[in-house]
């Protein structure tokens, strides 16, 4: 009896990483971010679990369910979190996180740790934006027993009309629907927006050009009819 008693600590422990192994990221997510031309932007985050999954702390896979951690989460140099709500659903007994965030600089997203297992890239070609998000591949999660029930569901508004994508578009949107078990590789996000400020033609620096030219000739002619 004594030897067992020295030893339940030890069962303790590992029943407790036994159960934090299995909830392991047991975490829906929704994300809508909005792009504006220069690269800032804005992201609503909605994540939610069950709230027994909360039992043996307030984290899980990283997402943060009080106040406190999830701000620090998600601020950075770039980055600023504004209203945050944590909401217990008695009905369906699940723990709801509802945050805005602002950005300034969308390819330094990852320099907040809740962005961290993320790669962005919002690069500007002449007639082109070049669009990628990537979720790093995350194995110990994919992995887990009913990972394909656990969804992520991300939705992008560009600034212009959409020349190609990976997604679902819709006018100027593209939404991703993926769920844990995609994660066993990484999950690429593309897309090509239109860059319209990248296009001179007569609506960029001709047109003042023009305009000029128009003027002088104008008042040469004036003058040349006055001297007549």
């Amino acid at each position: 009896m004594n030897e067992f008693m020295k030893k339940l600590p030890a069962v303790n422990l590992l029943i407790t990483a036994l159960f934090a192994f299995t909830i392991y990221s047991c975490v829906n997510i929704e994300q809508q971010t909005v792009i504006n031309e220069d690269g800032s932007g804005s992201i609503d985050l909605h994540y939610w679990t069950k709230t027994a999954n909360l039992s043996m702390g307030d984290e899980l896979g990283g997402f943060s369910f009080t106040e406190d951690k999830i701000r620090k989460n998600f601020t950075s140099l770039n980055s600023d979190v504004g209203e945050v709500k944590i909401e217990e659903s008695k009905s369906d007994s699940l723990t709801h996180v509802r945050l805005k965030i602002v950005f300034r600089d969308f390819n330094k997203l990852p320099e907040a740790q809740g962005f961290s297992k993320t790669k962005t890239l919002w690069k500007k070609e002449k007639d082109k934006i070049i669009f990628r998000y990537t979720l790093l591949k995350d194995t110990v999660s994919s992995d887990k027993l009913a990972s394909a029930e656990y969804k992520l569901f991300y939705t992008f508004t560009f600034p212009d009309e959409i020349l190609e994508t990976n997604g679902t578009k819709e006018v100027n949107t593209v939404t991703w629907n993926k769920t844990l078990a995609d994660l066993k590789n990484d999950i690429d996000m593309t897309a090509e927006i239109k860059n319209n400020s990248g296009i001179c033609g007569i609506f960029g620096i001709e047109l003042p050009i023009l305009f000029l030219f128009s003027v002088i000739i104008s008042k040469i002619k004036k003058y040349k009819f006055k001297k007549k």
